[in-house]
């Protein structure tokens, strides 16, 4: 993949790392990598969880890639494994004119350039963005700021997202479905 030979070329690369909890439990770890170099940037998350959910034990396992040239997404990846079984699984390539993203069940298309995602935010305080790209539904989602230094999007899937910064660095953020809350606290 493309991806795979720019890895090699990057300059710069910048790593932050979560642990994740619910209900005050330690449940597992999220890890953010950029790498850049010339004008292409790759943003990477990975992340894993345990935890018992309504008395069923679940282990999930994502891992988000995006590649971006020029500013502009032009590859992307997702993958979702819950207790061993591929539950969302989408790539995304820009083919010139649109974006073709092919999901487990459909192949779908879309021509809005896509410059900010989710993943950035990892990287970077969103001031004054009034919307992001979400790669686990293909979507655009529009950010709110419940607070100074606080940006909150709801995505189609029912995830409730809040990025907290302090001093313009992550430090932590809120993922609420239905009943619960997982918070990813940074610990580098």
């Amino acid at each position: 993949m493309l991806a795979c030979f720019l890895l090699q070329a990057f300059l710069s690369a910048q790593t932050v790392k979560f642990e994740s909890y619910m209900l005050g439990d330690k449940i597992g770890h999220l890890t953010a990598t950029r790498k850049a170099g010339g004008n292409i940037v790759f943003l990477e998350v990975i992340s894993k969880s345990e935890a018992k959910v309504l008395g069923i034990k679940r282990v999930v396992e994502t891992t988000s890639t995006m590649t971006f040239k020029d500013g502009m997404l032009i590859e992307a990846f997702y993958k979702s494994i819950d207790n061993g079984e591929v539950n969302n699984l989408r790539t995304l390539k820009w083919d010139g004119s649109k974006y073709v993203v092919e999901t487990l069940k459909e192949k779908l298309s879309f021509s809005e350039k896509v410059y900010l995602s989710n993943l950035h935010m990892y990287f970077q305080e969103p001031a004054s963005v009034s919307k992001v790209f979400y790669i686990t539904s293909s979507d655009f989602a529009t950010v709110s700021s419940p607070k100074a230094h606080q940006y909150a999007f709801k995505t189609s899937d029912g995830v409730k997202h809040k990025f907290i910064y302090e001093n313009g660095v992550l430090k932590e953020v809120e993922n609420t479905v239905s009943l619960f809350t997982v918070t990813f606290k940074r610990v580098i």
